[in-house]
């Protein structure tokens, strides 16, 4: 019983190094996106042209839109670790799920000099190593 506590009690501790080593990483990558974003700001200081006013906002768009994501990695390693979130098992249709995946990959289209060629492209034509057989 000790042993069998004893093993429990290190996968603990290694999840929850995985865990703060995620959330540290985390804060690592807000500060790039943060610090890209003062920098955008002090050049909109500079009163730039309309052109090159909408470029960094875009790039700011884009700095926020990443901030976004990793607070919400964020929040979802921290409800993670409260144990609120529950997983549930279920059977999962993996031929379904790959189809659905690729369906809006189905169409191989070439065109030439003279016409465009389009075929349909269905999974079980797909081999290993990703390319398609005649």
């Amino acid at each position: 019983m000790t042993g069998r506590q004893g093993c429990l009690n290190d996968a603990l501790k290694r999840e929850k190094k995985h865990l703060a080593d995620s959330l540290a990483d985390i804060a690592h990558q807000l500060r790039t996106p943060l610090t890209s974003a003062n920098l955008v700001l002090t050049l909109m200081e500079n009163d730039p042209d309309k052109g090159e006013r909408k470029k960094l906002l875009r790039e700011c768009e884009e700095l926020f839109s990443q901030m976004d994501w990793l607070l919400t990695s964020l929040l979802k390693l921290s409800r993670l670790d409260a144990g609120i979130v529950e997983f549930n098992t279920e059977d999962v249709d993996v031929a379904g799920l790959v189809e659905e995946a690729v369906s809006p990959l189905r169409w191989n289209c070439t065109i030439s000099r003279y016409k465009k060629t389009c075929r349909r492209i269905s999974v079980s034509q797909a081999t290993r190593d990703g390319s398609l057989r005649p």
